[in-house]
């Protein structure tokens, strides 16, 4: 089956919810459970994608598999993103969907529309233990931004990443 990148509906924020929970909170990254409030406040302020695949024949409808987040700097709630840059947030991939290329079809598309909304720059941050979301970050093209790295009020480190994703060039002065 194949995955395909689309805006979620609000009817599907109990399910995101449910599946960056069980990614961040039951993979022990130290956040906060996520409730449909949450997510739907979280898109009043941030375009949100989600990946998702036909589900089984017969059953009809979709299964999301992942979700993720694309801020512009000066228009959300960003933690790392200055003017001009673009900000992703909360990448989450289900455990059983993960080494299909969801999360990769999923910064893919935050590149090409932060590309397309003119940013010079696309960041984000992590936390030192999620590695795997490194390797994928760095295979796209991102890049260690040491020199940007922050805690957060709770301590956590926020590791940054940023990408090149526009010039000057053509853009309005």
């Amino acid at each position: 089956m194949g995955v395909s990148v689309q805006t979620p509906r609000p009817s599907d924020y109990a399910v995101i919810a449910r599946l960056f929970t069980s990614v961040y909170v039951g993979e022990g990254y130290g956040v906060q459970p996520l409730h449909r409030a949450d997510v739907a406040t979280w898109a009043e302020h941030a375009l949100l994608l989600v990946a998702v695949e036909a589900a089984e024949a017969g059953s009809g409808g979709t299964r999301i598999l992942g979700i993720i987040g694309l801020v512009h700097a000066g228009t959300g709630t960003t933690r790392v993103a200055v003017i001009g840059e673009g900000e992703v947030q909360r990448l989450a991939v289900a455990a059983d969907a993960r080494g299909r290329g969801v999360g990769r079809a999923l910064v893919e598309e935050c590149v090409a529309r932060s590309r397309a909304a003119g940013d010079l720059r696309l960041v984000l941050w992590t936390q030192p233990t999620m590695t795997s979301a490194h390797r994928l970050y760095e295979r796209i093209g991102f890049e260690r931004r040491p020199d940007r790295d922050t805690a957060d009020p709770r301590g956590f480190q926020r590791l940054v990443y940023a990408l090149e994703v526009g010039s000057q060039l053509g853009r309005g002065s």
